[in-house]
């Protein structure tokens, strides 16, 4: 048998040693795996079909269509399709609002609306952890909104690793090696425009001048941050309850100008 392609091999390998140093799975769990269909999410989705095996992990793929923009219907056929691909079975449902609540921006809507979808789906099929694909990229451009427009040291503390049963085994790979990892598998992931305008206030905080050393910075943010979060929070309930409020309106008003979801 030929070896995979070395992109392949090393976001393995950093998946496999964040998902052992900060120990997201035990072995055996049934896990709802978040797939949009973007890089991030799609190499999160090949990741764990190598990676499931080892821990004895029973996979289930869920994709939440917003229908916020057209083609958002392909984006879930094409999920459900790299699903299918995989032997896995996924559970894929389009919105069926899409203004926001009153009091409650689009972006917070959108988060709320996903977040009912994946512990709803997690719920009926007895998953026990909900897999996001959040990167490194991810954990700096939370911390700089939240320095930006104010938070308190909750915030400034990122994106946890472990949070009750949400865990991000990408947290410590950067978007450069999901993106690579896709193009060694020949996989084509969806691509969101609003990824790359500069309207929304993530993207801007995600490109600062990399003659300021932005890229530099960036890394050390993220991993200082990563490294925060990961000492905060080490462990998941053993029995969570999988309920939004809790989760949207406890949290510190700074913190909660990013999903961690």
């Amino acid at each position: 048998m030929s070896q995979e392609p070395r992109a392949v091999r090393d976001l393995v390998a950093t998946v496999r040693r964040t998902i052992q140093e900060r120990g997201l799975f035990k072995g055996g769990e049934r896990a709802l795996l978040a797939v949009s269909g973007g890089p991030d999410s799609l190499a999160m989705l090949h990741v764990f079909a190598r990676l499931a095996p080892q821990y004895d992990l029973d996979l289930h793929v869920a994709h939440f269509d917003h229908r916020l923009r057209e083609g958002s219907g392909a984006d879930a056929a094409f999920v459900a399709r790299q699903a299918a691909a995989l032997g896995l079975p996924a559970t894929v449902r389009a919105a069926e609002e899409t203004a926001p609540v009153p009091g409650r921006s689009p972006e917070e809507t959108a988060r709320d609306r996903r977040q009912s979808f994946l512990q709803e789906v997690a719920e009926g099929i007895g998953a026990v952890r909900i897999a996001t694909a959040h990167t490194m990229d991810d954990q700096t451009e939370t911390i700089l909104m939240r320095m930006l427009f104010g938070t308190g040291p909750r915030g400034l503390g990122g994106i946890t690793p472990l949070r009750w049963w949400y865990v991000r085994p990408l947290i410590d790979a950067r978007r450069e090696q999901t993106v690579a990892f896709c193009r060694a598998l020949r996989l084509r992931p969806r691509i969101d425009p609003t990824n790359d305008d500069p309207a929304f206030r993530r993207v801007a905080a995600g490109s600062p001048s990399k003659r300021s050393g932005g890229f530099r910075f960036r890394s050390n943010v993220a991993r200082s941050a990563t490294y925060s979060a990961s000492k905060g929070m080490k462990r998941a309930p053993r029995r969570p309850r999988l309920c939004v409020a809790s989760s949207s309106r406890t949290r510190h008003r700074g913190a909660s100008i990013l999903p961690d979801l």
